[in-house]
């Protein structure tokens, strides 16, 4: 959205080009927006349209000639980027017939740039350690019987993440049972994803059950 707003993500989303809605002609994905994704070798999947006909074609480049935005694709429907001269459609304007109105920004299989704990409610101590590029080692003291809560932010990424925990019973009484939930919140505020459905909240847990 260029200066207008923040993203909530930049892996995996559809967005009108800035200038296209009525509605908020000055929020939208621009041209800068476009050239930051090809600079970092990620296509853009560009949408025409006349109604009621629509077509998506890949955005592979661009070009920057006598001041104007020319966006360099593969269209579709002819075979490969224009067999040596790749086909070129101006920024927000006509191609084929059809106007240029939005994208698919895609990032798909990235990498997080970082696994921090943000936040914990509870009494124990803890140390944590990220190691590049998906997991994080959490060791926990347990000084209580009481419940215990990180708050765990990634940064970026869509592929999946490994949290090794190790927890250490300094409490005096012998366990026989210790077990984690996964979701959002802190303490008072902790909601299970057991009650939310379609979060997109899951993990595998290994199984010990020695202490």
């Amino acid at each position: 959205m260029g200066t207008d707003g923040a993203r909530i993500s930049k892996k995996l989303y559809n967005q009108y080009i800035k200038g296209y809605s009525t509605t908020h002609p000055n929020n939208g994905f621009d041209w800068q927006d476009y050239k930051t994704e090809i600079d970092n070798n990620r296509p853009v999947l560009l949408h025409i349209i006349d109604p009621p006909l629509g077509h998506a074609m890949f955005g592979v480049g661009y070009q920057e000639i006598g001041g104007q935005q020319i966006v360099e694709l593969c269209d579709t429907w002819t075979m490969g980027h224009g067999g040596g001269t790749p086909h070129t459609m101006n920024w927000g304007g006509w191609y084929g017939g059809m106007q240029h109105y939005g994208v698919t920004v895609m990032d798909l299989g990235a990498t997080a740039q970082g696994i921090l704990v943000t936040g914990q409610a509870g009494n124990w101590l803890y140390q944590d350690t990220y190691y590049a590029p998906n997991q994080l080692y959490i060791q926990k003291h347990a000084t209580d019987m009481g419940p215990f809560d990180l708050e765990i932010t990634v940064l970026g990424g869509i592929d999946p993440i490994n949290i090794l925990e190790e927890v250490e019973n300094l409490t005096g009484i012998t366990w026989t049972d210790y077990h984690f939930e996964l979701g959002y919140g802190l303490g008072q505020n902790f909601v299970s994803s057991q009650l939310t459905p379609g979060d997109g909240l899951s993990f595998f847990a290994g199984l010990e059950n020695s202490f």
